[in-house]
């Protein structure tokens, strides 16, 4: 029997698409029980102004506390966006003046193509690709332009190398920040995707940001899944993840064989597969069957129904219980993203002098003894996972 993620889930990732409806959102809202809970993955994923501006007409025939509740997130939401918008333009011009050369990435790109306010699709952060040669001009530059480092120690310590620098924050709005990327990955991983690639597949962007390039859609989607289902291992911002994919193949432009092709050349085809299916699963993207064929890991299908269930329970704690193991977790995500078989040459994105832990302070030390004795005191989440996210129940 299918799965189906519950009415609460779909009602907030439904509106992810740009192809719904008020009507299809209420017809959900029926199975709705909880709206409190819609609330809550609401504002968790960022999605409240959205799902606002969706069930405005109809607004009569939802509960009134969601209504309030929207339409005081939205305000606030969208000023935030177009604040966010604002700042991004200035520093995209005031970068193309000091002679940087800028790529939009992830929602800047988007909102970029689709949306110059970011209010159709919402973010916290700003990305930008430049050169690595340019990194020092360009933080003069967006100094100048009144944005701040991020003043942590560790966390700069822990970007030596990275794919981007370490974040600025505008001072004035709490939450805003800023990336600056001089690569699109980190150095660690073996897909075969570079910033010149994303670079050389690049065009002028629309007019608000004009001073700036844009990828093209093909690569600006599967840069977006390789950083959810890979960088994040699709625990973090699902739904903006699938709103970004959603406008992309809702474009007149969008080319699935072109996407196809760069998805298996970079070998993140199974990274795209998942980020699809997830999409199409709670969002109800119209993906074509022939598509997720030519990207799929040769899984059981059973086995896919289990990922479904495991990966649902991420994105929302109440869905389904969640693994009581980090390394079940990240067995689970080797499962669903076969990186081997990709050919890709590390199997996982563990780190295993445990880096990060060890910088920022969480890192503790646990003997095989102690480990028995934790996993055995979550017994019970450990035959709640079991038979509920895997079996089903």
């Amino acid at each position: 029997m299918p799965f189906t993620p519950s009415a609460e889930l779909r009602f907030v990732f439904r509106a992810a698409d740009p192809r719904c409806t008020a009507e299809q959102l209420l017809a959900i809202a029926s199975e709705v029980q909880h709206w409190e809970r819609v609330a809550r993955l609401a504002e968790s994923e960022g999605a409240t102004a959205v799902l606002w501006r969706l069930l405005r007409p109809v607004a009569e025939r939802v509960p009134s506390e969601l209504v309030l509740f929207l339409q005081a997130r939205t305000m606030m939401a969208d000023y935030r966006m177009q604040r966010l918008s604002a700042r991004a333009q200035e520093t995209v011009a005031a970068l193309d003046a000091a002679g940087v050369a800028v790529v939009l990435l992830k929602g800047a790109a988007v909102g970029a193509m689709f949306d110059p306010t970011f209010r159709l699709r919402p973010m916290t952060d700003v990305d930008l690709l430049i050169r690595e040669a340019d990194a020092a001009r360009a933080q003069a530059t967006v100094a100048a332009c009144g944005w701040q480092p991020m003043q942590d120690a560790r966390l700069s310590e822990l970007l030596q190398g990275h794919q981007h620098l370490p974040p600025y924050v505008d001072p004035t709005l709490e939450g805003l920040r800023l990336e600056l990327h001089t690569e699109l990955l980190p150095p660690d991983s073996s897909f075969a995707f570079s910033a010149e690639e994303l670079r050389a597949h690049s065009s002028p962007s629309p007019m608000a940001f004009a001073a700036a390039r844009v990828p093209d859609p093909a690569r600006l989607l599967v840069h977006t899944a390789v950083h959810f289902a890979w960088q994040h291992e699709m625990q973090f911002a699902p739904w903006r993840t699938l709103r970004t994919a959603a406008l992309l193949i809702d474009a007149p432009s969008w080319d699935w064989d072109a996407f196809i092709a760069v998805a298996r050349t970079a070998m993140a085809h199974t990274c795209c597969y998942w980020t699809l299916r997830m999409g199409r699963l709670l969002c109800g993207l119209d993906v074509p069957p022939r598509v997720l064929a030519a990207l799929a890991p040769p899984t059981l299908e059973p086995l896919r129904a289990m990922l479904d269930r495991h990966f649902t329970s991420l994105a929302d704690p109440l869905e389904r219980p969640r693994s009581p193991s980090d390394n079940l977790t990240q067995w689970m995500w080797r499962l669903a993203l076969r990186p081997r078989w990709s050919g890709l040459r590390r199997s996982d994105r563990r780190d295993p002098e445990r880096r990060w832990e060890r910088v920022m302070g969480t890192y503790q030390e646990e003997d095989g003894l102690s480990r028995v004795k934790r996993h055995v005191a979550a017994r019970r989440a450990w035959w709640a996972y079991i038979s509920r996210t895997l079996g089903g129940r």
